[in-house]
Formats: structure tokens, C-alpha cells, sequence
């Protein structure tokens, strides 16, 4: 009931439950050079979040900070780092790791999401997988040289 005693004339209140969610989706590329991975993070819920970090064990970064210092509700943002693949890495065909996000929600609270491989078919917080395809190669090299006895050696 108003000030005034007249409830036909009060402002209706409806309270908007806030959804505080983001969500990281990472993708790695083969590179001749090195490796390269980007990581997109995007606010899928209906709140703006701040402060936005990634961390990944696997490439050693820990609070990588995004191209934007926030993120309204669906707005994305973008983090690049590099990664050297390793002969373990060749030899298992394939570079396996999975981050981390984290952001503050408007009070103050974090809000948290592990990375995807954007598969809609296998859940979510999945590990991004990147194949590499291992080339094996060998090369013999070799020589000869004609002895006065007319022999062949053959040298490595």
C-alpha cells in the first residue's frame, strides 16, 4: 500500500532473478612455426562481468587478460597465446589441455567457466583437442668411390 492509502494507484515491483555466466570456448591451431591457440570468452548470461581472467596449466599462463575489461550479457572477448609443441606432443598426435575463466559478477562474486571444444554433441567442459598429423621422414645418404683394384667401397 502507498503513502496515500490508495492501493489502486501503487507501482507494480517484479523483481529480475540475475543470471551471472560466461562461458570459454577454446580452439588450437596447428602452425608450422609453433603452436597457436585463441580462446573466446563470451557472457551468457544476463549480467555485465568484469575483471575476466584465463588460466591454462598446459601453456603456463595464469591471469591472461582478455582484448576487453568487460563483458556485457552476450558480448565475447578474445585472449591469444602461444604454445610450442613438444615431441611428446608429435608423438601422441595431438596437443590435449583445457583452460580456465574467471570474472566478477556486478557484487563482487566470481563467476567461473572450463573451456570447451565447442562440440554440441558431447557436453559441456570438454578438453579442446588439437590433431596434429606427425610426418616421418628418413634420409639415406650415400657415397661411393671406385678402389684401384676396382672393388666398390661403400662408405655411410
Amino acid at each position: 500500500m502507498g503513502k496515500d492509502g490508495d492501493t489502486t494507484n501503487d507501482p507494480t515491483v517484479t523483481p529480475v532473478n540475475q543470471d551471472q555466466e560466461i562461458a570459454l570456448l577454446k580452439t588450437g591451431q596447428y602452425v608450422d612455426t609453433n603452436g597457436d591457440g585463441k580462446v573466446n570468452v563470451g557472457d551468457t548470461g544476463n549480467v555485465t562481468v568484469t575483471d575476466i581472467k584465463i588460466n591454462d596449466a598446459k601453456l603456463g599462463i595464469t591471469d591472461l587478460a582478455l582484448d576487453k575489461a568487460k563483458l556485457d550479457p552476450a558480448e565475447k572477448g578474445t585472449a591469444k597465446a602461444t604454445y610450442t609443441l613438444t615431441q611428446a606432443d608429435i608423438d601422441a598426435g595431438q596437443v590435449e589441455n583445457q583452460a580456465e575463466a574467471t570474472g566478477k559478477d556486478p557484487k563482487g562474486n566470481d563467476v567461473t567457466d572450463k573451456s570447451d571444444d565447442g562440440n554440441p554433441t558431447n557436453g559441456d567442459d570438454n578438453p579442446t583437442v588439437t590433431p596434429l598429423t606427425p610426418t616421418a621422414e628418413l634420409e639415406l645418404i650415400k657415397g661411393g668411390e671406385v678402389a684401384d683394384d676396382a672393388k666398390a667401397l661403400y662408405s655411410d
